[in-house]
């Protein structure tokens, strides 16, 4: 995986939207830090802080504030939506998931802190740490339609 750009703790305020038809032509993983709404299946969803969603980087990206300040942490990657790694987690694009752990936070400092620096690792350290972040945002919560609801599907990261 190969990260674009990232944020943490964005602030907009409360008439905040992205409206990207045909996405971003990269992958996108948004934490709404912040209650926010999120389209999901042509469906308007609200969405509780501390959710998250992961986009194909094709597929439409609206989301946004519903009415009060807005909040979101993002990364911007390349990735093989066909890698395994999904499927073995059980992971789905586009569908939103609920309670996304604190450790998404720290993980998402390393990311920065790895990103600016210029060694020979750093890139590859940088796929590892978005890997480790998907893990944790997206198997440990509990999502909409039944995502977190994975039987034998084994809790990434010993959580």
């Amino acid at each position: 995986m190969k990260l674009h750009a990232m944020g943490i703790g964005y602030r907009h305020d409360e008439n905040f939207r992205i409206f990207r038809p045909e996405g971003s032509g990269d992958n996108l993983l948004v934490i709404f830090r912040t209650p926010a709404f999120a389209v999901v299946g042509n469906v308007r969803v609200e969405l509780p802080a501390d959710s998250a969603v992961l986009y194909k980087k094709t597929a439409l990206q609206e989301y946004g504030a519903v009415g009060v300040e807005y909040v979101n942490d993002w990364v911007h990657f390349e990735c093989d939506e066909a890698d395994t790694f999904f499927g073995r987690l059980g992971i789905r694009f586009g569908e939103p998931v609920f309670g996304v752990p604190a450790s998404a936070g720290s993980i998402l400092e390393l990311l920065k802190l790895e990103s600016i620096s210029d060694t020979p690792k750093s890139r590859e350290c940088t796929g590892l740490l978005i890997r480790l972040l998907i893990a944790e945002v997206f198997g440990g919560g509990s999502g909409a339609a039944g995502v977190a609801q994975r039987e034998g599907v084994p809790a990434p990261c010993g959580g």
